[in-house]
This record gives structure tokens, sequence and C-alpha cells, in this order.
């Protein structure tokens, strides 16, 4: 079984409980799990909201170790999901490539790094997005 597969899935699932894609996650989720019987994937739904109030108020760490929490348990659920039924993977991931379009990704916020080089050292701190990298102009020996 594919983990990786298991944790975009949930993360995915997860991410989607604040977004405007709830609507198709947990519609498109519940039918899996439920495997199209409607009593199963109303018990599923209801769980899926239930899930969903647990982030509602949250922000900051609790928002963080919420999300988290939930992704290991929706994680665990698909898991067992596919164990009992290994066919149920095709479907999975079809709803993880529907979903990378639907449910945006979480952004970490902004990152500072300063680095401070003396004399002729040069430091190049590279990241992603945008970056502004400046070389020289500093004090050196003489803020010393």
């Amino acid at each position: 079984m594919a983990v990786e597969l298991l944790a975009t899935a949930a993360s995915a699932l997860v991410g989607a409980m604040a977004t405007d894609a709830w609507g198709w996650a947990k519609t498109s989720f519940a039918r899996l799990f439920g495997r199209d019987d409607p009593a199963r994937v109303e018990a599923v739904e209801r769980r899926l909201e239930g899930s969903r109030s647990e982030l509602e108020g949250l922000s900051g760490q609790e928002m963080v170790q919420a999300r988290s929490r939930l992704e290991t348990a929706w994680q665990a659920r698909l898991g067992d999901l596919l164990e009992d039924d290994p066919d149920a993977i095709v479907r999975l991931q079809a709803l993880v490539k529907e979903a990378a379009g639907r449910v945006p990704q979480p952004t970490i916020g902004s990152v500072q790094q300063h680095a401070v080089a003396f004399d002729n050292a040069r430091q190049a701190v590279q990241g992603q997005g945008l970056q502004a990298n400046t070389f020289g102009g500093g004090s050196g020996a003489a803020g010393r």
C-alpha cells in the first residue's frame, strides 16, 4: 500500500475542510468510504462533518496540531479501506488527482533569514518564492 498516497489523500481531505472545496471533498470521500451504499455514505458524511467541526475557531499552533491529528486519523481510515477493498486504490488516486486542482495548498507564511559574512567571505541563502539577496554594503571588519 502506498503510504504516500494515503498521506496525500488525508492531507487533501483535511485541507479541504476549511475551503470552498469542502462540499466536493465531503461528497467524494464519503462515496469512496461508503462504497456508494446510501446509508454508509450518510454515516461517513456525518463523521467527516464531525472532523470539520473540530477545526472551527482554531488558529495558529492549535490549528496545526488539530490538522495533524485529523490527517493521521483519516490516513489510518483510508489505509483500512484499501486493506478491505484493494480495488478502491484506483478511485482514491483519482480523488487525489482531482483534489490537486480543487484544494488550495497550505502556505507556511513568510520566512526571514539573515546571514553575516566578514572579510572576503560570501554567503548565499537559497529558498523558494520571493528572495532578496544582497552582497556587500555591510560593515564587515569595521563593524566588529
